[in-house]
C-alpha cells in the first residue's frame, strides 16, 4: 500500500540512550514479563529499540529466552543462553545458532515483536510485506509486546488482514494496553543491573581493583549459594572476592583472629560475615569485631549507631537497597505513611532509623502488635521483612499502596515472600516480586559499599565522600 510506504519513509530513528533506558524500565515493570517463564523476542531488528540489554536482564531473571527463525512455511523459536548465541538471519532479524533447544510457539508466554509504526489502537505496521505477521498469525500467541519510540506512534494506521494487533505498546513516554490501571512491578533485577553497570564503569575508569573478603561458616546450601552469587556479582563489576570457608566446628577465637588479620590487611577493602552462624558462635561479637571502615554489610553496633547520626557509616545493604529501589522508580515517601512489618536487625530496625532520619511518617509492626491488619492497611508504602510466607493478604492492603517485600520463605519448594503476591496485586500500585525484587538490590548495595570503602581507604581521604554518602540518604524521600 502506498500509504504504508509513505509512513515507513517518514519515520526518523533516533538512537538515544535515555529513550532506550526509559523503554526498558517500563518493559521490566510489566507483570506479564515478571510472571512469564518462556519469552520469545526478535534480536537486533534494525532501527527499532536494541534488545541486547533486555536479553541480558531476562537471562539474569532466569527467564527462558527464545529467538525466531523461519523453517519451511513455519516459524521456529530456539532457546539462547547468551546474547552471543545468534547469527545473521532473514529480513535483518538475528536468528539463534543451530542445534538450540526448540519450543512450540504456543508455549511462549510472551513475544516481543518489532515494528516500523503502531497506532493508538495498537495496530502494527511491519517493515515489509508482513511475512513474519503471517507466520505468527498461524499460532495462538498468548501475549505480544512492541517497543517503539514515541515518534513511531500514529493516531491511526491503514490495516490489512495480516497486520498484527499488539497487546502492549511501550514507548519512552507511555504504555498502551487494555489495562491502564495495571500495577507496576518494581523490578529489582533490572534496577540492580543498572546500578552494577555504574559501579563497573567507575571501577574501569579509575583503574582500581577493590577487594571483598567473605567469611563463610558451616555447610548451609542456602548460604553457600548466596555467597557464590555475591562472588559472581563482584567479578562481573571488577571487584575481587575472596571466600574463606570454615566448617561447623570452627572455634570462635579462630574466626576473631582471621577478622583481625583482615582488618589490618590494606589490600582488603570490605569484610562480610555470611549469616547465620553456627550455634556455638557469638554472632554479636563476631560482627562487632569487623572494623567500621570495612564493615560493608553495616551490621556492627558501631555502624548501626553511626548511620542514624551525622557520622559516616555503611548503611546495611537491604534497607539501603529498599530506599534506592524507591528512588530508582521515582517513588517518594514524603507526606506518606510507611508501615514496616518486622523490626529485626537486618531490615526493619535499620530501615526505620533511616526513614526517621528523613522525617517520614512511620508505623512499626511486629508479632506483638495488636490489630496488625488494620495498622498495615494504613500504609501508603508497606515494607515487610518477617520471613513468614504469605503473611500479608489483600485484606491488609489498601488500594493504591506500594509494597516492598523483603521476606523470603519456601513453600512447596518454591521461593515466596511475606506478601501473597497474587491476592494483593490487583489492589496495589507497585509491588516487588519474590524472587527478583529486594534480593538483587541487596547485593548491588553490597557492591556499592565495597567501592565506597575502597575510595575512602585509598582515594577520598577528606570529608567530601562522607558528605556525599550522607546526602545520598536524604534523597527524594
Amino acid at each position: 500500500m502506498e500509504e504504508k510506504k509513505q509512513i515507513r519513509s517518514s519515520i526518523v530513528y533516533t538512537k538515544n540512550l535515555v529513550l532506550t533506558n526509559n523503554i526498558n524500565k517500563s518493559f521490566f515493570q510489566l507483570h506479564e514479563v515478571v510472571s512469564a517463564k518462556n519469552i520469545g523476542l526478535y534480536h537486533s531488528f534494525g532501527h527499532e529499540v536494541d534488545t541486547k540489554k533486555i536479553i541480558e536482564i531476562l537471562l539474569a531473571m532466569k527467564k527462558r529466552v527464545y529467538l525466531p527463525s523461519i523453517v519451511g512455511r513455519g516459524l521456529c523459536f530456539s532457546r539462547i543462553e547468551s546474547v552471543h548465541e545468534v547469527q545473521p538471519g532473514k529480513f535483518g532479524v538475528s536468528e539463534p545458532l543451530k542445534n538450540s533447544q526448540k519450543i512450540d510457539v504456543e508455549k511462549l508466554d510472551l513475544i516481543v515483536v518489532p515494528c516500523v509504526a503502531v497506532d493508538e489502537e495498537r495496530n502494527r505496521l511491519g517493515r515489509g510485506g508482513g511475512y513474519y505477521d503471517r507466520l505468527i498469525a498461524q499460532y495462538d500467541v498468548k501475549k505480544t509486546v512492541s517497543l517503539v519510540s514515541e515518534n513511531q506512534i500514529f493516531k491511526s494506521l491503514p490495516v490489512q488482514d495480516h497486520d498484527k494487533k499488539i497487546d502492549i505498546i511501550i514507548s519512552e513516554k507511555r504504555v498502551l494496553s487494555d489495562s491502564s490501571s495495571q500495577p507496576k512491578i518494581l523490578n529489582g533485577t533490572y534496577a540492580a543491573h543498572e546500578v552494577a553497570g555504574e559501579i563497573k564503569n567507575e571501577i574501569v575508569q579509575r583503574g582500581i581493583a577493590p577487594k571483598l573478603a567473605v567469611i563463610l561458616m558451616g555447610s548451609s546450601p542456602a548460604s553457600i549459594a548466596y555467597v557464590n552469587m555475591k562472588r559472581r556479582r563482584c567479578e562481573q563489576v571488577g571487584i575481587k572476592c575472596d571466600i574463606l570457608c570454615y566448617g561447623n566446628q570452627v572455634l570462635q577465637k579462630q574466626i576473631l583472629d582471621v577478622i583481625g588479620q583482615l582488618n589490618n590487611d590494606s589490600k582488603v577493602n570490605g569484610i562480610l560475615v555470611q549469616l547465620p552462624l553456627p550455634g556455638h558462635i557469638d554472632t554479636e561479637q563476631v560482627l562487632n569485631s569487623v572494623s567500621k571502615e570495612k564493615d560493608v554489610d553495616g551490621l556492627s553496633n558501631e555502624n548501626q549507631k553511626n548511620f542514624g547520626s551525622n557520622q559516616f557509616s555503611f548503611v546495611p545493604c537491604t534497607p539501603k537497597g529498599i530506599v534506592r529501589l524507591l528512588e530508582f522508580y521515582g517513588i517518594s515517601a514524603m507526606k506518606k505513611k510507611v508501615v514496616i512489618v518486622g523490626t529485626g536487625r537486618l531490615v526493619g530496625a535499620p530501615l526505620s532509623k533511616l526513614l526517621r532520619k528523613n522525617n517520614i511518617d512511620l508505623v512499626l509492626c511486629d508479632k506483638r502488635t495488636k490489630n496488625i491488619k488494620e495498622k498495615i492497611k494504613q500504609g501508603d508504602i508497606i515494607v515487610s521483612a518477617t520471613g513468614v510466607a504469605n503473611l500479608i493478604g489483600a485484606d491488609c492492603v489498601k488500594h493504591g499502596a506500594v509494597i516492598l517485600d523483603a521476606g523470603c520463605a519456601k513453600v512447596g519448594g518454591k521461593l515466596v515472600g511475606d506478601v501473597d503476591f497474587n491476592s494483593v496485586i490487583s489492589r496495589c500500585s507497585n509491588i516487588t516480586p519474590v524472587p527478583g525484587g529486594i534480593g538483587p538490590m541487596t547485593i548491588a548495595m553490597l557492591l556499592e559499599n565495597v567501592l565506597t570503602a575502597y575510595k575512602r581507604q585509598n582515594i577520598d581521604s577528606d570529608d567530601l565522600l562522607v558528605t556525599q554518602e550522607l546526602r545520598r540518604f536524604s534523597f527524594h524521600l
